[in-house]
């Protein structure tokens, strides 16, 4: 048996974020695709204050970007006439951003057949982040 495991990556332990506005680094970025077929871009970010690690999943299609769109505005990301985005994701590594978390409450059923909760990440805004005076300012 012969395998090509050049693209294979780390797995990224998903960690719970304390709730609130949390400044976040972009460790990685790459495009995927959903389980349902859409395009989307994989964000894996990192918690500067816990460490902690999660990974945000943001849509690629058309009318259903906003969480995409709210990102790259906080990244600083060019926009020309008007709405066009102009990036490269590799150039998005290591930016800093402000991500607000409301983590939710997700039930599962494990393989022994008993139903669980866990506590999962829900980003809902991205802000970019401004370093306040006399924070050294993290290069992009």
């Amino acid at each position: 048996m012969e395998m090509n495991m050049s693209e294979e990556t780390k797995l990224v332990q998903r960690e719970d974020f304390p709730a609130g506005d949390r400044k976040i680094r972009i460790l990685d970025a790459k495009e995927s695709t959903s389980k349902s077929g859409n395009e989307m871009i994989e964000w894996t970010v990192e918690d500067i204050e816990t460490g902690k690690q999660d990974i945000i999943y943001t849509v690629a299609v058309q009318k259903k970007r906003w969480a995409l769109k709210n990102l790259l505005d906080a990244c600083g990301v060019i926009v020309k006439d008007g709405e066009i985005y102009v990036f490269e994701l590799d150039k998005l590594i290591d930016r800093v951003v402000i991500a607000t978390n409301k983590p939710f409450e997700q039930e599962f059923i494990n393989r022994k057949g008993e139903t669980k909760t866990n506590l999962k990440n829900k980003f809902t805004n991205f802000e970019k982040y401004i370093p306040k005076e006399g924070e050294e300012e993290i290069p992009f």
